[in-house]
């Protein structure tokens, strides 16, 4: 049996049908028994937490780099964009030396310096330090001159 209703709602109209039976309603041919019961759906299981290491902290590995030029930073830079794991690079013309942040385990000091040599033979590497401002939480920004620097946690 179809119930038929009218509902006005904002000046539309709209025909809404309900085929729902109505509870105690014994099924055709069954007189006098209620209607069985819907079976239950089985419910899916709950996702798995999980729950993942934190991220290695960064590091950064220092290249002395010979004649260290716009030019070359431009070619050292494209060696290393498409490594896993480097984080950022920043050069020191001056003093010859070219910094790259990375993340262990993604890559290594050795692989970085394999990348820089296939530009400049002669590059070598200096050292390995914690990225600055490692402190095991995300790595702060330059911000320079923001008047927030020293509160926003960037």
């Amino acid at each position: 049996m179809k119930k038929l209703m009218w509902i006005t709602l904002a000046g539309l109209f709209v025909l809404a049908a309900s085929c729902a039976k109505p509870e105690g309603v014994a099924p055709a041919g069954e007189p006098g028994q209620a209607a069985p019961a819907e079976p239950a759906q089985p419910q899916p299981p709950a996702p798995a937490k999980v729950e993942s290491a934190p991220a290695p902290a960064a590091e950064t590995a220092t290249f002395a780099v010979p004649g260290l030029n716009a030019e070359l930073v431009t070619k050292l830079t494209q060696a290393l964009a498409d490594k896993p794991g480097v984080v950022s690079a920043k050069a020191d013309e001056a003093g010859g030396t070219y910094a790259v942040s990375f993340t262990p385990g993604q890559t290594s000091p050795d692989a970085l310096l394999k990348a820089l040599q296939a530009v400049k033979a002669d590059c070598s590497l200096k050292g390995v330090a914690p990225a600055a401002g490692d402190d095991g939480a995300a790595p702060k920004h330059d911000c320079g001159g923001c008047p927030y620097h020293d509160t926003c946690g960037k």
